[in-house]
C-alpha cells in the first residue's frame, strides 16, 4: 500500500516573500510574512455541447483560462510590517529617516503616488504542498482597529491581484536509481550536492512493487546517494524510479515582531494638517474603532499570446481612500454639539505612539501614525448603541489637500533597512 511520511497540517503553514525586480519575474525569497495567505487558481471546464442527435451533447471537455480567485493576505499588524507591507500597496519604501539616537529609530512615511510600486513573490503552503505565487499586489488594504476586540490589535487586511501560481517545482524529475537499500536510494555520477536535498521528500514510482507510489523524507545526501529518514518497505533496485519534491527556501531567519497594540490609540480630529499635532483636538473616551481602506482599482490583463497566468503587464484605476470611525456618545445632546462642530473638511489621525522602546536613554518608541490631511463626511449612522450609549457610525473620503497626499502610513522602528 502507497504511504507517505509527509506532515501537511495545516498549522505547519508558511509563507515566505521575497521583492521582485519587476513585477511577475519571481525570484528569491527573503523573509517571512506571519499571517494567513489565501487564493485559487482554476481552469473552469467549459460545457460547449454538441447535438448529434441524442439526449448526450458533451463530447469534448474544454477548459477556459486560468483565473485567480480570492486571493488575500491578512494578519495582526505589527510595527514592522507597517514598514514593510504598504511597499506593495501604496508606494515604494521611502527614504528612511533616522532620529540619530544612540539606539537609532527608523521613520517611513509612505504615500501614494503615480509610480508603480514593488511586488513580491511568495512562496507559500506546507511541506507536502508548496506554491510559488509571482506578480502579488495589494488591489486593496485596510488597516483596522477594535477597542472591544479581544485580540487587542491593531490588523491588516488585503486583496491581491498576482501574476501566476503553481505548485513550487520539483527538484528533481523521475529518474532511474542504479541500486539502493531501504533506506538508501544510489544513482552512480549523479554528482549532486552535498545535502542540497537534505528534508525533501523522494516519491517512488515505478519498479520495486512494494514501493511504488511511498513518500519518505530525505534525511542527508551525498553525490550519489540519498539516505531516508524512514525505511521503505523494500530495498530499492536497479531502474526503480524515483523523484524528489520542491521545497521551501531553506535559511530564511525568522524575524522580530512588535505587535501593534489597540489600547492607547488616538483619534485626532482637526481644521487642517497643522492641526492634527495640537494636543487639544485628540478626541478621548469616544473612539471604539476604525478602519482606513486604499482601493488601487488594479486590472489584471490577458492577451492572446500568453499561455499560463496572466500578463505581468496591468492596468491602474482611480486610486480611493475612505475611512470609518465608530464613536460612543454619552447622550443625543452630545452627538448633536459633535455633528455640528465638524460640518466642513477634516484632517484625521489615528496614531499609537506607545509601542516597544528602541533607546531607553532618548525615550524613543517604536510608533505607528495614519494621517489623511482632508477628509469630508460622507454619511454619519447614529443607529448604534453600546452598553446603553449611542453610538455613531462617521465614513469619510479622502480629497487631495494642498499637501498632495490623501494619506499617509508613518511607523518608527528598528529597522534600518527592510528584508
Amino acid at each position: 500500500m502507497a504511504g507517505s511520511t509527509i506532515q501537511n497540517e495545516t498549522i505547519r503553514s508558511r509563507v515566505l516573500a521575497g521583492v521582485e525586480p519587476t513585477i511577475g519575474a519571481g525570484g528569491a525569497v527573503t523573509f517571512p510574512l506571519y499571517g494567513t495567505f489565501a487564493g485559487k487558481k482554476s481552469r473552469s471546464l467549459i460545457r460547449d455541447p454538441q447535438f448529434r442527435g441524442s439526449y448526450d451533447g458533451n463530447y469534448n471537455p474544454a477548459r477556459g483560462p486560468e483565473t485567480f480567485d480570492g486571493y488575500t493576505y491578512g494578519d495582526k499588524l505589527s510595527f514592522q510590517d507597517l514598514a514593510i507591507l504598504p511597499r506593495i500597496a501604496v508606494s515604494k519604501p521611502p527614504t528612511a529617516v533616522s532620529d540619530a539616537n544612540a539606539v537609532p529609530g527608523y521613520t517611513r512615511a509612505y504615500r501614494p503616488s503615480d509610480a508603480v510600486f514593488d511586488s513580491l513573490v511568495v512562496q507559500r503552503g506546507v511541506v507536502g504542498m508548496p506554491f510559488v505565487t509571482i506578480g502579488i499586489q495589494a488591489d486593496e488594504w485596510t488597516i483596522s482597529h477594535n477597542g472591544d476586540d479581544a485580540s487587542g490589535n491593531w490588523m491588516w487586511g488585503s486583496n491581491l491581484i498576482v501574476v501566476d501560481d503553481d505548485m513550487i517545482p520539483l527538484a528533481l524529475a523521475a529518474t532511474a536509481a542504479t541500486g539502493g537499500t531501504t533506506t538508501t536510494i544510489v544513482k552512480s555520477l549523479a554528482a549532486w550536492t552535498v545535502d542540497a536535498y537534505a528534508g525533501r521528500y523522494v516519491a517512488m514510482r515505478t519498479g520495486t512493487a512494494a514501493n511504488i507510489d511511498q513518500i519518505v523524507q530525505i534525511l542527508s545526501n551525498t553525490a550519489d546517494t540519498l539516505t531516508l529518514a524512514t525505511a521503505l518497505p523494500a530495498a530499492v533496485a536497479a531502474a526503480d524510479t524515483f523523484e524528489i519534491s520542491g521545497a521551501f527556501t531553506a535559511g530564511v531567519a525568522d524575524r522580530t515582531l512588535d505587535y501593534i497594540q489597540n489600547p492607547g490609540t488616538q483619534l485626532i480630529i482637526a481644521d487642517d494638517l497643522a492641526g492634527l499635532s495640537v494636543s487639544s483636538n485628540v478626541i478621548n473616551d469616544k473612539m471604539i474603532s476604525f478602519g482606513v481602506t486604499q482601493t488601487n482599482m488594479l486590472k489584471s490583463k490577458r492577451f492572446s499570446d500568453n499561455i499560463g497566468g496572466v500578463s505581468k503587464k496591468r492596468g491602474r484605476g482611480m486610486r480611493e481612500v475612505v475611512w470609518t470611525i465608530v464613536m460612543e456618545f454619552d447622550d443625543w445632546k452630545e452627538y448633536r454639539l459633535f455633528e455640528l462642530a465638524y460640518p466642513k473638511d477634516r484632517a484625521l489621525r489615528v496614531q499609537q505612539l506607545n509601542g516597544p522602546v528602541i533607546d531607553a536613554t532618548a525615550g524613543s518608541k517604536q510608533t505607528a501614525i495614519i494621517t489623511s490631511p482632508r477628509v469630508q463626511w460622507d454619511d454619519i449612522d447614529p443607529q448604534g448603541e453600546r452598553e446603553g450609549n449611542i453610538t455613531a457610525t462617521y465614513a469619510a473620503v479622502a480629497y487631495v489637500p494642498a499637501a498632495g497626499y490623501v494619506v499617509e502610513l508613518a511607523s518608527k522602528t528598528k529597522l534600518a533597512t527592510l528584508p
